[in-house]
């Protein structure tokens, strides 16, 4: 790792990602922007995302970071628009993962982890996906995605932070290169999933002490027409929230 990595540095300041009731004090003022397909507008990565649509100012700043990346690396976009509903199915199943796993756990402790790892869809601060603002991405060798999961030794939620110190070299590694890269072409990450970038939305704002965030939820019916044809497509069949129901 570099002496002037941004991963370095801001993994010494051990930054702690913000709660849901401060993403819901901060003031969305929406700039309107559009959004684009990401695999029209980017090119040089894989997309593997259902609904690969961004902010266009993201997809320029997404385009950025994987030019930027060693040439024997391409950036893997997993996730990019959720509409509500995908958000609302998967956080009722990461939810109910948790209350079969802790079955002793109070509501309070249960909302409250649940609400750490995915972003509830009834609070005031949309969620980052819904707004277009949001990535999930990851790393890939050849073809192959670069281990960025492995630790040492815990192998909880709590090795997902960005920073965890218990990471092998590997994956130490990845994440810096990653986080070198995305932070690099403007983005926030969220500390708690180090696969978790955004930019515009509540989060950035919040992470960066922003005033204001400039995306808000981009409602269906602003959505492009090639985008609500994807939607209503995948919603007829049933797969829109099944998706989400068999992904983190």
């Amino acid at each position: 790792m570099t002496p002037d990595s941004l991963y370095l540095r801001d993994a010494a300041r051990r930054p702690r990602e913000p709660g849901i009731s401060q993403l819901d004090k901060v003031p969305i003022l929406e700039c309107g922007e559009p959004l684009a397909d990401v695999r029209q507008v980017c090119h040089g990565m894989r997309v593997s995302a259902p609904l690969p649509w961004l902010r266009l100012t993201v997809c320029g700043m997404l385009q950025r970071a994987s030019d930027s990346l060693p040439s024997q690396l391409t950036l893997l976009v997993a996730t990019g628009l959720r509409t509500m509903d995908m958000q609302a199915a998967g956080y009722s199943t990461y939810r109910e993962s948790l209350r079969e796993a802790h079955p002793n756990w109070p509501q309070s402790t249960l909302n409250r982890e649940a609400n750490r790892f995915f972003h509830p869809p009834h609070a005031k601060a949309p969620p980052g996906h819904t707004t277009g603002g949001a990535v999930d991405v990851r790393l890939l060798a050849d073809g192959d995605e670069l281990d960025m999961w492995s630790t040492l030794l815990a192998t909880d939620a709590r090795t997902w932070h960005t920073f965890h110190r218990g990471l092998t070299p590997q994956a130490r590694e990845g994440r810096q290169i990653l986080y070198d890269a995305m932070v690099g072409a403007g983005f926030s990450n969220c500390y708690d999933e180090w696969w978790h970038y955004s930019y515009g939305d509540s989060g950035w704002a919040c992470r960066l002490d922003r005033p204001h965030a400039v995306y808000g939820q981009v409602a269906e019916e602003d959505y492009p027409p090639e985008l609500l044809a994807e939607v209503r497509k995948l919603r007829k069949t049933g797969k829109l929230t099944r998706l989400m129901r068999s992904r983190k």
